[in-house]
């Protein structure tokens, strides 16, 4: 009997699939004790504050952040991301977001210079939590439409001779981003802020790390 268990639990760790099972709860459980934290952190703004229960145009805000700038090594990346939000609650907000970001490659070893493009799209939702005024933190789920270079087993990419094209392929992956930052201004306020995929892994297409300014105002 204590054989029998003694090698199942080695299979398991041996196992990539259990391994990623492992490690998937494990990123589970961080987000739901930030999401916990974070909460706890409102409400306890939310006690402490004063002010007049606002309408639902002073709840209402919408923004745009310029997210995923990246360049070097023969490619290019930037997003745009338009999200509209209200706030359930005092410095809590919930809201929609939709992610387009341009992405550009220069093949240097072909000749001529071969180029790839696409337009990536990633509709997502998210939760926002401001902290003292001018500080916030962030959790957002993404899936994302994304088009990328076919490559063979050395990591090449897969070009057609004919055309002189690359041969691509779609993907479609999700994203979790936890993220923390600041902002300044009142009605209108000036946001930066970094952000991070906490299920990146060796598939995962986009850099785990996203960098971001952006600008929000309410609707009244």
């Amino acid at each position: 009997m204590h054989s029998k268990g003694l090698i199942t639990i080695i299979a398991r760790r041996g196992n990539p699939y259990f391994s990623r099972q492992i490690s998937s709860m494990k990123r589970i459980t961080v987000l739901l004790a930030m999401v916990a934290l974070l909460s706890t952190l409102a409400e306890g703004q939310s006690r402490r504050s004063d002010r007049d229960q606002p309408t639902f145009g002073e709840r209402v805000w919408f923004g745009v952040d310029v997210n995923d700038l990246r360049f070097g090594g023969g490619t290019f990346t930037f997003g745009l991301t338009p999200m509209a939000a209200v706030e359930v609650a005092n410095n809590v907000s919930l809201g929609l977001m939709l992610k387009a970001d341009y992405y550009y490659e220069k093949y240097r070893f072909t000749f001529p210079r071969i180029k790839f493009e696409s337009i990536d799209f990633g509709p997502g939702v998210f939760a926002r939590f401001d902290i003292l005024d001018q500080f916030f933190a962030q959790i957002e789920y993404e899936y994302a439409f994304l088009e990328r270079a076919q490559t063979d087993n050395a990591g090449l990419p897969i070009i057609d001779q004919t055309r002189n094209v690359v041969l691509t392929e779609r993907i479609e992956q999700s994203y979790v981003y936890v993220g923390a930052g600041y902002s300044s201004g009142s009605n209108v306020k000036y946001t930066i802020s970094i952000h991070y995929n906490i299920l990146d892994d060796f598939d995962s297409v986009k850099f785990p790390w996203d960098y971001r300014f952006g600008i929000r105002w309410y609707l009244k």
